[in-house]
């Protein structure tokens, strides 16, 4: 587990945590928020996830090249 905190006009702070030091997933928080969290799978696809006013709104599926979305799902208001 790392915690990275950049000081500026806000405060972000980008928490990742490893398994025998492969990265797994990472979250970033902008003044204690939850601002994108992404998740890394095995097979190198990875699913961030996007908040709006600290709650979740959105899943992106990305393939292994980082670059193609594989899917999009929305999540419904709770």
């Amino acid at each position: 587990h790392s915690v990275q905190i950049i000081v500026k006009e806000d405060t972000t702070r980008i928490e990742r945590w490893y398994t025998k030091g492969a990265l797994k997933s990472q979250t970033q928080w902008v003044n204690d928020i939850p601002d994108r969290s992404v998740k890394y799978s095995t097979n190198g696809t990875s699913i961030v996830t996007l908040f709006e006013n600290g709650r979740p709104y959105t899943d992106v599926t990305y393939a292994s090249d980082g670059k193609r979305v594989l899917s999009i799902e929305y999540r419904k208001e709770q």
